[in-house]
C-alpha cells in the first residue's frame, strides 16, 4: 500500500520518475532516448530475396526418404518421397520475397531421422539478383551445405 509517497510494506520513500535528478540529467537522459529511437527508426531495410526454385542434392552416400523443406510460419512445404544417391529434387515456383522465417529441412536415411535449420545467414542473405535459386546439399551424418545461385534467365 502507497500512502503519500510511502511505500508501507517496505517502509522506503518511492521516488517519481526523475525525483533527485537533476535537471541536466533528466535532459540528457531524454535526449538519448529520443536519439536512439530516430536511430532504429532509420535503419534500411535489406531487400527481399527474390526466389524462384529449390533444389535438394542427395550427396550422402545412402538413399533419401522423405525428404522435406519446412516453413513452419507460413506453412509452406516441399517434399520429396525418394532421392537416390548422387540424385537430386527440383522444385520451381512463381517468384516469391523470401520473407526471413525459419525453414527446417527434414529426411530420413539408413532409417535415421533428421531434422536440421537452414542457416540464418542463407535465410537473410541479400541477393542482387532479380531472381535466385536455393541450393541444399544433404551429405552424410546429417550435414547440410546450403547457398544462393542465380537463377538463368528465361
Amino acid at each position: 500500500m502507497v500512502k503519500n509517497g510511502w511505500d508501507m510494506n517496505n517502509r522506503h520513500k518511492i521516488k517519481r520518475l526523475g525525483e533527485g535528478m537533476s535537471f541536466h540529467k533528466v535532459c540528457a537522459s531524454v535526449f538519448v532516448f529520443t536519439f536512439l529511437f530516430v536511430l532504429s527508426a532509420c535503419q534500411q531495410t535489406r531487400p527481399k530475396t527474390m526466389v524462384d526454385e529449390v533444389i535438394i542434392l542427395n550427396q550422402s552416400s545412402t538413399l533419401l526418404t522423405d525428404v522435406a523443406l519446412k516453413v513452419p510460419a507460413t506453412h509452406a512445404l516441399i517434399s520429396c518421397n525418394i532421392i537416390p544417391h548422387m540424385g537430386h529434387c527440383s522444385v520451381k515456383f512463381p517468384v516469391r520475397a523470401n520473407k526471413g522465417n525459419p525453414v527446417l529441412m527434414q529426411w530420413k536415411s539408413d532409417n535415421t531421422r533428421y531434422e536440421r535449420p537452414l542457416s540464418r545467414s542463407i535465410i537473410y542473405k541479400e541477393s542482387h539478383a532479380a531472381k535466385i535459386k536455393v541450393q541444399i546439399a544433404i551429405k552424410d551424418h546429417g550435414v547440410l551445405e546450403t547457398k544462393l545461385m542465380h537463377s538463368d534467365h528465361e
